[in-house]
């Protein structure tokens, strides 16, 4: 129960400390706003055969993109969509039976695909209802010696409660929610002795606090040319609280 004490009076604090800030301007119905940022980030280092240090060379990349699209229905309701994806892999220099040093086959080292769509009561008072949907997947799932499943697992979670807009400028948005939420897991894994594969399910909910600072779109069709600081959000999940107990996997035969 600590970490829960801690998050709730974290949380308390951070809200006290936001109460008395200057309230974000009314919000004005508009048309779609989109952004943009994409990515790629390359690093190498390679060593001569003739290097005694011990040390091999390496190859990563990773490419990803942070795609959003906002809207102000109504002065009373906001839609905020937002997709992130991300793939990268990593080669590394291995020494060959002559004792030469080669590339080896790349390895996965980032893969994400994450989708979050919020809608939001703007209501102008100090917190804001909400509920949002969030799916979590990766394009590949190399867990297994037996082969690859894609888009494996998939996490859905619904969520509702209240948030809080921190701040609002032309470039970024801060925003703080706090709320009950239920997730779902689907997960396919392949039988080591039919090699068929299997789906598996589970069931869960909790707490959710999270706390984004994101780009904000702004105007329709625009791209964003440089990404700005995007911390990740802090989420913090209570399985088994209070009644919301986790239910047992269920198995069923077939992919």
């Amino acid at each position: 129960m600590r970490p829960l004490q801690w998050s709730l009076a974290s949380l308390l604090l951070l809200g006290a400390a936001v109460a008395h800030a200057d309230a974000p301007k009314p919000a004005e119905p508009g048309p779609w706003k989109f952004g943009a940022v994409a990515g790629l980030n390359v690093s190498q280092s390679s060593f001569s055969s003739n290097w005694s240090g011990g040390d091999r060379g390496s190859i990563v990349w990773v490419l990803n993109s942070d795609l959003n699209a906002d809207r102000q229905f109504s002065k009373k309701f906001n839609l905020a969509n937002r997709l992130q994806l991300a793939y990268g892999q990593t080669s590394r220099q291995t020494s060959n039976a002559d004792g030469d040093l080669v590339w080896d086959t790349p390895d996965k080292t980032t893969d994400l695909i994450a989708f979050e769509s919020t809608g939001r009561f703007t209501l102008e008072r100090w917190a804001d209802p909400y509920a949002a949907l969030r799916m979590d997947s990766q394009f590949e799932d190399q867990s297994s010696p037996l082969g690859v499943v894609r888009f494996n697992p998939v996490k859905l979670k619904e969520t509702a409660g209240l948030a809080r807009v921190l701040f609002k400028t032309e470039d970024s948005e801060g925003l703080m929610r706090f709320g009950l939420g239920f997730r779902q897991t689907l997960a396919r894994s392949i039988d080591p002795v039919t090699l068929e594969r299997q789906r598996f399910t589970s069931n869960d909910g909790g707490l959710e606090w999270q706390t984004n600072v994101a780009p904000r779109a702004r105007q329709e069709g625009a791209l964003q040319g440089a990404a700005h600081g995007v911390p990740a959000g802090l989420l913090f999940e209570v399985e088994r609280a209070r009644g919301l107990r986790r239910r047992g996997d269920r198995r069923v035969p077939g992919a």
